[in-house]
Parts: C-alpha cells; structure tokens; sequence
C-alpha cells in the first residue's frame, strides 16, 4: 500500500509536523488508520493507533504507555485538506479534544483554547463552528453506542 504524506497542523503552538514516522495500516477514500510513536518522548504515553474519519471531522486515537497497555481513547477534532496531486494530507487540529475513558465515561476537554485562539485571531468563526460542530457529532456518536464501531475497528490493529 503506498503511503500518502501526511502532517499534523497545531494552532497552539503553532506548528505544522509532517509524520513520516507513521505506519499506514489501512486506507480508503473516508479514513486512515496508523500507528505511532509520540514525536518526544513522555512518561505518560508512549504511542498509539489512530483512526482519522476524513468525513467525520475526527480522528479517534487508542492511547497505550511504553509497555503497550491501553490507557484511552483519545479524540481529536479535526480539518482534512487532502491534495490527490501529491497524495498528501493535512489534518488539522481544531483543538477542542474529547478523552474516552476505560469505563466509557468521557471527558470534554481544551475548549479554553479554542476560545483562546479565537478571542486571538489565530481561528475565525466558520473554523469555531466547524470545531463545535464536529465535536457534538462525536459526542452524539459516543452516547448512541456508535463509537464502538469505530473503536473495534481500531482494535483489529492492536496485535499486528
């Protein structure tokens, strides 16, 4: 499977950070599925499997520590520009986060810096509804039971 380019573009900070690190695991026109190594290294988190749901303004993350043990999921809302010419993607993170605990409950989190980067120009008001937007569809998916789905689609790449 060839794999694509593909960058993580930050507002705070800003940064955008190509992942050539990451492993393709699967693709088609709707999603990407990698695994990952953090780009520093952290005590709390070592890497992950991510599921970016181009669509669904989301990529939903299976968090493990440096033993492989998992620890949550973890949300990201996002913006996809995706250029076919160069098979090159830019996910963009619109900074409002929502962490899947291991007993299902969830916490909403980072809506301070969405509020921040507005209130400082860094985003603009078709950017802030596209982030609150994106984030009630995620938690409409979590609390109808269709983030299951999504999350035993990840799991199938655990153990390879």
């Amino acid at each position: 499977m060839k794999r694509p380019i593909i960058f993580r573009k930050r507002f705070i900070p800003s940064e955008m950070v190509e992942l050539k690190d990451d492993v393709l695991l699967y693709r088609d026109d709707s999603m990407l599925i990698t695994r990952w190594t953090t780009l520093k290294p952290r005590h709390d988190i070592a890497g992950g499997i991510s599921l970016y749901l181009i669509d669904k303004g989301c990529k939903i993350s299976r968090i493990h520590d440096a033993f492989g043990r998992f620890l949550h999921y973890y949300c990201d809302i996002i913006h996809t520009d995706y250029s076919a010419e160069n098979d090159t993607y830019i996910f963009t993170d619109l900074l409002a986060d929502i962490i899947v605990h291991r007993d299902n409950r969830y916490s909403v989190v980072d809506l301070d810096e969405l509020a921040e980067a507005l209130k400082t120009s860094l985003i603009d008001t078709d950017t802030i509804c596209e982030a609150l937007c994106s984030t009630d569809r995620l938690i409409r998916c979590i609390d109808n039971g269709e983030f299951h789905g999504y999350t035993n689609m990840i799991e199938r790449y655990v153990s390879l």
